[in-house]
């Protein structure tokens, strides 16, 4: 794929992550006033609860998945019975996993929720949940068949009608949590037919026991790793609900909404350089097997130089999120949430760090050394809970922000060094240094401003400062991609010249 059919590919799938959160920060507005944090704290623990079963149950076929398609992508019988076979038996452990998730609700409401939950809202955010896993294999197959109108048109009417089915059931007939939890599942289960129908309509059905044999063999190991990651990445809330209280979980939860933003925009960027990161690393090694060193040198190169962009554009997501959230949260929400706007930069600076963690975690998983990459999740977890403690206790829910990065800046440097041992890539060091400072400087600015007796007109003139700055970093480095820059330097051009005339 060329750089432009790339860009296409981007925006492509860009759309459906702009409906995917666009629609849900529309609806602030009007949620905020007919829920409460306490409801909003419910609904982030519940939604944290089916993650938690989704990473038991699927047993790492999501990613394995991912590659082995360019490992059979030769094969297009065994390209089939690889996709067919995920799914059935993706979507049979979700049920299982639904069974077995129901003995666990009563602890939950005791311990965690300290309230009793409507019935069957768990049920359904849990049933939600497994199924939006699930149908991330055929959203994956789809990506990498570079079907990117596809995906685009199938996730963004998902998202349309999310939105519809809770403005309906919240707003109009006072359905609260309830009707958030039925909206967002009747959504993803028909997201997830269609998907199901359009896999179908290219790909002949048949089941392969020796495929899924050895995609368990690789990614079961992993499945440690998914337990390990989701609690590690929602222990945050749980901590919070346990040492706090539930409205505290509410308010983090919003200004983790906000925050998040910064890694659904890294998810389209995913689908764009993940399946291009593992063509190249297939042809330096044609497989698990070195190829000579200096060929492997030369894509290592290659990879760190074609990947650059993305972090550039990752953090400059983030440093826009981070910088303007104070806004978002003044038009959106009401004052009960406004404490959010000081979470969202910190939580924007952890996410625009997935990056790494994105490229490393397939450095991993190409390598076949997938039991290191489940094991390496139990550090980032031991650091988190060692720092929620007296965080949480210090700070309360910005507290669990500082603890969430921190946690997350030690993975991100104990598993960079680990990829690195399996698949090298030579990273454009100084270009990074760069932007990660630059990104760093600007959202700690955003929190002592936050948290000073400042001038908001004094804090938007930082604010447009570190953008500009940032915009400059990326002309003078080259690091936006051609179509954009070239777009943006004619701009840039002709605004001079009207100020000169």
């Amino acid at each position: 794929m060329t750089s432009d059919g790339r860009l296409k590919a981007a925006i492509h799938y860009l759309v459906p992550t702009l409906v995917a959160n666009g629609l849900p920060l529309i609806s602030l507005p009007f949620l905020t006033r007919q829920l409460t944090p306490e409801d909003f704290g419910l609904i982030a623990l519940t939604q944290a609860y089916g993650l938690f079963v989704f990473g038991l149950a699927n047993l790492g076929l999501v990613q394995v998945y991912e590659r082995d398609f360019f490992k059979h992508r030769e094969s297009p019988a065994r390209t089939s019975a690889l996709v067919w076979t995920c799914l059935v038996f993706a979507s049979l452990a979700s049920v299982a996993a639904l069974g077995f998730s129901l003995v666990g609700i009563p602890l939950l409401e005791k311990w965690i929720f300290q309230t009793v939950a409507p019935p069957n809202f768990i049920v359904l955010m849990v049933a939600g949940a497994l199924v939006r896993g699930t149908a991330q294999i055929a959203y994956t197959y789809l990506r990498n068949q570079e079907r990117a109108k596809t995906f685009a048109v199938i996730a963004s009417v998902e998202g349309v009608l999310s939105f519809v089915l809770t403005m309906g059931l919240v707003v109009g007939l006072n359905h609260g949590v309830m009707g958030v939890a039925i909206a967002q599942t009747s959504a993803t289960i028909a997201a997830f037919f269609v998907l199901i129908a359009v896999v179908g309509a290219r790909e002949k059905f048949s089941w392969d026991s020796g495929l899924l044999r050895d995609t368990l063999k690789l990614g079961a190991p992993l499945t440690l790793r998914a337990f390990l990651g989701v609690v590690s990445n929602q222990l945050d809330k749980y901590m919070l609900g346990i040492l706090g209280a539930l409205g505290q979980v509410g308010v983090f939860s919003l200004g983790q909404r906000v925050g998040q933003v910064t890694f659904l925009f890294m998810n389209s960027l995913d689908y764009v350089f993940v399946p291009a990161t593992y063509r190249m690393m297939f042809a330096a090694r044609g497989g698990r097997e070195p190829a000579d060193a200096e060929r492997e040198q030369a894509v290592a190169r290659q990879i760190g130089t074609f990947l650059t962009p993305y972090a550039y554009v990752s953090a400059a997501i983030a440093m826009t999120v981070g910088l303007f959230a104070e806004e978002a949260f003044l038009l959106l929400t009401t004052e009960r949430f406004f404490f959010g706007a000081q979470i969202a930069p910190v939580l924007s600076f952890h996410y625009a760090l997935m990056f790494f963690g994105k490229v490393n975690g397939r450095q991993l998983i190409f390598a076949g050394k997938t039991w290191r990459s489940s094991v390496l999740p139990i550090v980032s977890l031991a650091v988190s809970f060692a720092l929620y403690v007296p965080f949480i206790g210090w700070f309360g829910a910005l507290g669990a922000a500082l603890a969430t990065l921190i946690s997350g800046v030690v993975f991100t440097v104990v598993t960079f060094y680990q990829a690195q041992a399996a698949f090298p890539i030579r990273w454009e060091q100084a270009k990074l240094a760069s932007i990660y400072g630059l990104l760093l400087a600007a959202l700690a600015a955003q929190i002592v401003l936050l948290n000073g007796e400042f001038n908001y007109w004094l804090r938007l003139g930082t604010k447009i400062g570190f953008v500009a700055a940032f915009l400059y970093l990326g002309l003078a480095a080259r690091l936006i991609p051609s179509v954009l820059r070239d777009k943006i330097e004619r701009w840039l051009g002709r605004s001079n010249n009207a100020v000169a005339r």
